[in-house]
């Protein structure tokens, strides 16, 4: 059984199916919202490959308003959907990541925190998920992009910063639009 590590909901029980998924790791998770620090009040969170949600929900507990949760797993998603149904400011959406960038758009949705952990065997999802996420403006001045994965750095653009978490690692990229 998972838990939320921090903040508000510290200690509620998330259901998790490590068959399915690979949840991030606690000390991962600690990293994460220790690097994000307090004060996110008001913001917007998007996991865009939620597994069980552990992070997004965990954002939630930390005091984002809102958070946003993308998968597309039939299996998952009910453990997602269960997980996420007592967390006010939760949204689920069952869909790929492709339509749910697109969706995020038509609806005019913009993110202060994005973070992106695709299956590891699907490398090429970070680059066409940044990709997506600058290119049709889902991104607030200031946000933040958080990938966490396994190996080689997987986005030609360098990290504005890098963290190791024995084979698991964060990279950080900062997003500022240009005037």
């Amino acid at each position: 059984m998972l838990r939320i590590i921090g903040g508000k909901y510290r200690g509620k029980k998330l259901q998790v199916n490590e068959e399915t998924t690979v949840p991030t790791k606690n000390r991962v998770r600690e990293a994460i919202f220790d690097i994000l620090g307090p004060g996110h009040e008001g913001e917007s969170f998007l996991d865009l490959f939620a597994g069980s949600g552990a992070v997004g929900l965990e954002a939630l507990s930390r005091g984002f308003a809102s958070a946003h949760l993308v998968e597309n797993s039939p299996k998952a998603l009910k453990l997602l959907n269960d997980n996420a149904k007592t967390f006010p400011g939760s949204h689920v959406y069952p869909l790929t990541y492709i339509e749910a960038l697109k969706r995020f758009k038509g609806e005019g949705l913009s993110f202060d925190v994005v973070f992106l952990d695709p299956p590891y065997a699907k490398r090429e999802y970070y680059e066409e998920a940044a990709h997506l996420l600058i290119g049709e403006g889902l991104l607030k001045d200031g946000a933040l992009m958080i990938l966490e994965f396994e190996g080689e750095w997987p986005l030609p653009t360098p990290p504005s910063r890098l963290y190791s978490y024995g084979r698991t690692s964060l990279g950080l990229l900062a997003y500022n639009k240009k005037v």
